[in-house]
C-alpha cells in the first residue's frame, strides 16, 4: 500500500524537461503580455494625439477671417488625406533606411552601432510588418504615431500660410514636408540608429528640433517666397492688422493642442515591462513617464508665465507662450530637473512674443 502510494507521488513529480517547458511557457506569456501592453499603450497615445489635430483646425479657423474659415478647415482635413498614403508608401521607408545619410541601407548591411540593414526591409510598403500579422504587434501602432507627427509638421506649415496659399500647392508642400523632409531628419537624428546620435551625441527626446524646428524652418522658407497676404499693406506702405474672426475658438484650439501634447510626449517613449526601469526614450536609453510628465506640465506653466508678461496680458500670446515653452524643453525632457524646465520654458514663452 505504502509502496504503491509512493510510486504514485513519484509519477506526479515533473521531469527536468517538463519544468523547462513550463519555464519557457511562462517566459513566452510574459513576452506576449509585454508586447500586447506596448501595442495597447501606443494605440491610445495615437488617439490622444488626434486631439492636437482637432486643436489645429480650431486654432486656424479662429485666427482666419470669416470668409476663409471653411477653406482653412478643408486644408487641415485634406492634409490627412494626402500625407497618410504618401507616408505609408515611402515615408516610413525613409525612416528605417536612411540613418547613415542620403544613401539607404542595403539588406544585411551593418551600420553605426551594429545597425542591421534588415531593419530597413521592415519599412518597405510590401513588407509583412506593414500589414496585419501575428508576428509583429508594434510596427502598426508605432507607424501611426510617426504618421501623426507627420500631420503635425504639415499642420505647422498650415498655420504659417493661412490665407496666402492655394490648396493644391499646400497639399504638395505638405506631402514633401510630412513624408520626406522631416522623416529624413528623424532618421538621421531621432532614430536610435541615426548617424547624428551615434556619432555626434545628438539628443532630442521629444522632437523639439526634429519635428518643430524642421517644420518651422521649412515654413519660413515657404513664407519668404509667398510674401505677405494680399492687402496686408496700404498704398502708403502701412501694415493692416488682420484680426481673426473668433478668438475664443482660437484659444480652445490651443488648449486642445496642449491635451494632444501629452499623447505626443508619451508616444516618444518605448515601454517594456520585462526590463528595468520599464521605459526608454527614443534612443533606447532609460527614462520614466514621470520625468516627461514633470517637463510637459511645468513647461506649459512656465510658457504661460513668460507669454503673459512679455505680451502684457494678451490672451492669445499667453496661451501661445505655453506652446513655445513646452517645445523649448522637449529636447531634454527626460533629463531636465523641474526647476530648469521652469526657467527655460519662461524664457521660451517670452521670446516667442
Amino acid at each position: 500500500m505504502i509502496g504503491s502510494t509512493l510510486s504514485w507521488f513519484l509519477a506526479q513529480e515533473p521531469t527536468l524537461q517538463e519544468l523547462q517547458d513550463q519555464i519557457n511557457d511562462i517566459s513566452a506569456k510574459q513576452v506576449l503580455d509585454s508586447t500586447v501592453l506596448g501595442e495597447f499603450y501606443y494605440f491610445f497615445t495615437v488617439a490622444i494625439l488626434w486631439l492636437a489635430h482637432v486643436g489645429f483646425m480650431a486654432y486656424e479657423g479662429g485666427v482666419s477671417r470669416r470668409k476663409n474659415v471653411m477653406s482653412t478647415a478643408m486644408k487641415n482635413i485634406l492634409t490627412i488625406a494626402v500625407v497618410t498614403p504618401t507616408f505609408y508608401y515611402f515615408g516610413w521607408y525613409i525612416y528605417t533606411c536612411f540613418g547613415k545619410g542620403l544613401i539607404p541601407y542595403g539588406p544585411g548591411e551593418i551600420g553605426y552601432g551594429g545597425f542591421q540593414g534588415g531593419f530597413c526591409a521592415t519599412g518597405w510598403p510590401w513588407s509583412d510588418n506593414l500589414g496585419p500579422n501575428f508576428g509583429d504587434h508594434i510596427t502598426g501602432v508605432f507607424w501611426a504615431i510617426f504618421l501623426l507627427f507627420s500631420w503635425t509638421t504639415a499642420s505647422i506649415l498650415s498655420g504659417a500660410v493661412i490665407e496666402r496659399i492655394r490648396l493644391s500647392a499646400f497639399l504638395i508642400l505638405a506631402a514633401i514636408l510630412g513624408s520626406v523632409i522631416w522623416i529624413l531628419d528623424a532618421s538621421w537624428g531621432w532614430s536610435p540608429y541615426g548617424f547624428l546620435p551615434l556619432r555626434w551625441g545628438f539628443h532630442d527626446t521629444i522632437a523639439s528640433l526634429v519635428v518643430h524646428g524642421v517644420a518651422g524652418a521649412f515654413a519660413l522658407g515657404v513664407l519668404l517666397n509667398l510674401g505677405p497676404r494680399i492687402g496686408k499693406y496700404t498704398a502708403d506702405g502701412l501694415a493692416r492688422n488682420f484680426r481673426g474672426h473668433n478668438t475664443h475658438l482660437t484659444l480652445m484650439g490651443l488648449l486642445l493642442i496642449f491635451v494632444g501634447f501629452y499623447g505626443f510626449y508619451a508616444g516618444c517613449l518605448a515601454i517594456s515591462s520585462l526590463t528595468f526601469p520599464g521605459w526608454y526614450n527614443i534612443y533606447f536609453s532609460p527614462a520614466t513617464l514621470s520625468s516627461i510628465t514633470y517637463a510637459i506640465t511645468i513647461g506649459f506653466a512656465g510658457g504661460f508665465t513668460g507669454g503673459y508678461f512679455a505680451s502684457r496680458g494678451d490672451p492669445f500670446w499667453t496661451l501661445s507662450g505655453g506652446l513655445a515653452g513646452v517645445i523649448s524643453v522637449s529636447a531634454g525632457a527626460d533629463v531636465y530637473a523641474p526647476s530648469l524646465v521652469w526657467l527655460i520654458s519662461i524664457s521660451g514663452g517670452a521670446m516667442v512674443v
